[in-house]
């Protein structure tokens, strides 16, 4: 799909999956695509004129917008009209910017937050996107992402530029931010983990052990991304198609710190009690995923165990 010489401007790409992604199209063969990755030096996501000067100045012919505040369920629950506004305007400066050179094409990371609850049915699936509103729990987060969808259908209605809308599940592994109060579930997890053992406790896990959950590795996410890139316009759910209990996760996360104990905090925030995602449109285009649970449960920890350093 990409044209020779293709210039492709990654938003985020210091991030989880932004990683992934690099890795995939690295992994392409194809010497001759420049990978645009500003710092927030070189482009600032919040500041209209910054975004302007680096498409004025870099020309991208593809845009893989990653770039977003994102947090775990209590950071989504306590910073709700942050993440909103925040994310609302980085996707502006992104998609007004883009339509203006105009680029050839937009991959837009979106989320499985987005759809809408109660669910219609379980596995997810894309039709029932806009059925309603997202769960309060991710409402902020969520609705941003639902709105730059608004921007890509005018943007590939009024100037022809396709889109390829990504619901992305839960993600995880190098890269991640790690965090135990306002992180995602897998690292939030990791970094309890640390702690449990340096104290000689249980793990402390909130919820139940029967909330599930759908996790991808960032190295099949990237895969995956890259894939619907090149083969796939519109909306498309990327996920692993496995639903995971918590009780399995938190297992996994506990062996591989040996721990024995697991103390599940109940009166903790728990979310969405059940979430699966239908990834029979993934499937269509020949995506596979290569990590279990165990297995990149594993890579996960090596990795961070070799990074002391880590983001928070």
């Amino acid at each position: 799909m990409f044209v020779k010489n293709a210039r492709i401007l990654i938003t985020g790409a210091g991030g989880l999956l932004g990683h992934g992604i690099i890795q995939a199209l690295n992994w392409l063969g194809r010497e001759d695509l420049r990978l645009l990755c500003p710092s927030r030096q070189e482009m600032d996501c919040l500041e209209y004129a910054s975004v302007e000067k680096f498409f004025q100045e870099n020309s991208p012919d593809y845009v893989i917008h990653l770039a977003a505040g994102v947090f775990g369920l209590k950071g989504n629950l306590d910073n709700q009209l942050g993440i909103l506004s925040k994310n609302s305007i980085i996707n502006h400066n992104i998609l007004v910017n883009s339509a203006k050179i105009p680029v050839k094409k937009i991959f837009f990371a979106g989320s499985v937050a987005s759809y809408s609850f109660p669910y219609a049915i379980l596995p997810l699936k894309e039709e029932h996107l806009l059925d309603s509103y997202p769960h309060w729990g991710e409402f902020g987060y969520a609705m941003s992402k639902i709105h730059a969808l608004a921007y890509l259908k005018i943007l590939e209605n009024d100037y022809s530029i396709p889109y390829t809308y990504a619901l992305f599940t839960n993600l995880y592994g190098p890269y991640d931010r790690f965090n135990k109060e306002n992180g995602h579930v897998i690292p939030s997890l990791i970094c309890k983990a640390i702690s449990a053992v340096k104290e000689n406790r249980p793990l402390p896990v909130w919820g139940t052990p029967g909330t599930t959950r759908d996790f991808l590795h960032s190295h099949d996410a990237g895969i995956a991304a890259i894939l619907a890139f090149r083969k796939f316009d519109g909306i498309i759910n990327i996920a692993s198609g496995t639903e995971v209990k918590m009780e399995r996760l938190a297992r996994v996360v506990a062996d591989n710190f040996g721990l024995k104990d697991i103390e599940w905090q109940v009166s903790r925030p728990v979310g969405i009690p059940r979430r699966s995602v239908d990834i029979g449109r993934l499937k269509n285009l020949g995506f596979e995923p290569q990590y279990d649970l165990e297995t990149g449960i594993a890579d996960t920890v090596a990795w961070v165990n070799n990074n002391p350093n880590l983001r928070t």
